[in-house]
């Protein structure tokens, strides 16, 4: 069968329900479809969804291995089926030239020192949140996760730690990340194509900045997509006052990732374009906010199962305070034990589900000759699960399987991307999530619906960022 370009006879086996219902199960259930899929069909198969190039899913250790290898010049990531307009000139969609240069400036930016530096205010952020906790309040974990990570995320990318700017910037921020990843935007994303709506949105977006017309607070919008534009126009608009500042304002004692992209330069010695800076910002935003709420909410769920390694965490954590005489937030980011079982969640329920290379050359990979066109597809999760990688034991919550090997391949755990297109802002996100983890299981314990039960829920997946379908519900106890 051949759809436009695309010859179905090449590509692996499809399943038999529509294309909607397999944009829907990838949605809504992604980790129970793929493996259905996995043991309907086998390791290699093809996906199509509304509006979207074919996905053709290979699900072996030497498949991943190749995808990861394949050359930058037969990829073209802006066609990634991503439905929010995060902005086209973030590094995530660029390639080449433009690519290299994006991960070289951001890099820096949420690695090495200037992260370490990042660590003691990670921690106040964290405690002033986890302190206003009261006995007996019921939260979200998701949510409660997400939050706080917002409030991390827009001190690095502004330096704003409180006070009237950042909590305009941290309500613009969280209006346009829910109003763009809601229930109705996700139906229209599906319906249309993601890649489609994206620029659609973006369209408006540049339309509004062109019109002026903006800023207008009681404004009533008729639709979702009306109002993300609008608080992306305001979003832009304190972003771009920030850029101009800290191009006419030198200033070394910042540490803010927003200063460093102002003042970057590309491999031509110009400086990135104000459009580029706010692309690259908004990114920033999505990744260490969603990203962080979904591993964050799939953490208290593996926790809330395993009393034991609760335990295991409170006693390094408290030994580690005894022996650096308080709360170290850097320290305690380094601890082995805390690190493991972090691992593990992610090795099991990573929020990415799975990674895409889209092709724009035919090319040969695990045995398939891949026409362009087609987006070729590795999964973290069903990787993770692999028994043959893993062992016996691979669908079981162990974090001293990491204690007792010497960490994992990169093509046999990667919750963040893995190759050239590897999330920039992984150790920036595991470092924040280390920190209130050990933080909150210091002060607090937890009871839930979901505790010391095999009860999980489902998941949903917005934008290929995978979150407990209806969150994680707990009761704060003080301890």
């Amino acid at each position: 069968m051949t759809v436009g370009a695309i010859d179905f006879a090449n590509l692996p086996k499809r399943p038999r329900e529509s294309r909607l219902r397999q944009g829907m199960s990838l949605s809504k259930g992604p980790y129970e479809y793929l493996t259905q899929k996995v043991n309907e069909i086998g390791d290699a198969f093809t996906l199509t969804v509304p509006a979207s190039p074919p996905m053709v899913f290979l699900n072996t250790v030497e498949a991943v291995k190749e995808v990861m290898a394949i050359p930058g010049d037969h990829i073209d990531q802006s066609r990634m089926p991503f439905p929010i307009d995060i902005g086209e000139k973030n590094t995530g969609f660029l390639g080449g030239v433009e690519h290299k240069d994006g991960r070289k400036i951001l890099i820096p930016n949420v690695n090495s020192e200037r992260l370490k530096a990042r660590a003691a205010d990670m921690y106040d952020i964290i405690k002033y949140r986890v302190d206003q906790l009261q006995e007996g309040e019921q939260i979200d974990m998701t949510r409660f996760v997400g939050d706080v990570t917002l409030d991390i995320a827009c001190f690095s990318l502004t330096g704003h730690k409180a006070g009237p700017v950042k909590d305009r910037y941290k309500y613009l921020m969280a209006r346009w990340l829910h109003l763009s990843t809601n229930n109705t935007m996700f139906m229209l994303g599906t319906m249309v194509g993601a890649t489609r709506w994206r620029h659609r949105m973006h369209q408006r977006y540049q339309n509004k900045l062109a019109s002026g017309r903006y800023g207008r607070e009681k404004r009533f919008y008729f639709t979702p997509w009306g109002r993300a534009v609008e608080l992306k126009a305001q979003l832009d608009q304190m972003l771009r006052n920030d850029i101009r500042k800290a191009r006419a304002e030198s200033n070394n004692d910042r540490n803010d990732i927003l200063y460093y992209l102002s003042i970057a330069t590309d491999s031509t010695g110009a400086l990135l374009s104000e459009e580029r800076v706010i692309a690259e910002s908004l990114a920033v935003l999505f990744g260490g906010h969603e990203t962080s709420a979904g591993t964050g909410g799939f953490f208290a769920l593996w926790l809330l199962k395993h009393p034991q390694v609760c335990a295991k965490i409170r006693e390094e954590v408290t030994a580690c305070i005894e022996a650096q005489g308080g709360f170290d937030g850097l320290a305690i980011s380094e601890l082995r034990y805390l690190n493991a079982a972090l691992m593990e969640s992610q090795r099991l329920s990573p929020t990415i589900f799975a990674i895409m290379r889209c092709l724009v050359k035919d090319t040969q990979v695990a045995g398939y000759s891949l026409p362009s066109g087609v987006g070729v597809m590795v999964s973290p999760y069903l990787i993770g699960r692999r028994k043959d990688v893993w062992g016996e034991d691979a669908d079981c919550f162990r974090p001293e399987r990491w204690l007792e090997r010497k960490g994992a391949k990169p093509y046999e755990f990667f919750p963040f991307g893995g190759g050239h297109r590897t999330c920039v802002g992984l150790n920036q996100a595991r470092q924040q999530l280390k920190i209130l983890f050990a933080y909150m299981l210091l002060k607090t314990e937890w009871d839930s619906k979901y505790k010391n039960n095999d009860v999980w829920p489902s998941q949903r997946s917005i934008a290929g960022t995978t979150q407990p379908e209806g969150g994680v519900p707990i009761t704060i106890h003080c301890r």
